[in-house]
């Protein structure tokens, strides 16, 4: 694993994986490459680790959830001015890291296409509005 300068100066991470690939990232979930995203994709949420006991603490959120008195609804505000890593499939432009990319990202756990190894553990947990996703397996 090296962080070295690209051909554009820029660092660019390497990372040579000892088994062969096994499909897309983008397709699976549950391969190394999912364990590579983890730390590479930021969460709303991380654990403030030095803590004891552990604790969540906002990543790239503004502030740690609202939660209503039912506990039925979770506000996370994200931190404005957040960007994704230029892409061709942005087309030159910018493209800002939007609430509607966690939510797509929490679909595909429950989208069977994928097969999530997570579906299993957050099936039971009654996420409103999940069963619309699931109901395709």
């Amino acid at each position: 694993m090296s962080a070295q300068p690209g051909n554009d100066g820029r660092k660019v991470f390497r990372y040579a994986f000892p088994v062969p690939r096994q499909g897309s990232i983008r397709r699976r979930f549950g391969s190394i490459f999912a364990h590579l995203g983890r730390n590479i994709f930021d969460a709303p949420l991380t654990y403030d680790f030095l803590a004891r006991p552990a604790k969540l603490r906002p990543n790239v959120a503004v502030a740690m959830p609202e939660v209503t008195d039912d506990y039925r609804t979770y506000t996370i505000r994200l931190k404005p001015g957040i960007f994704f890593q230029d892409d061709p499939a942005f087309k030159g432009q910018k493209r800002e890291l939007v609430a509607a990319d966690f939510v797509y990202a929490w679909k595909r756990i429950y989208d069977p296409r994928w097969k999530s190894p997570s579906y299993a553990g957050l099936a039971p947990s009654e996420i409103l509005g999940a069963r619309t996703c699931a109901r395709k397996r």
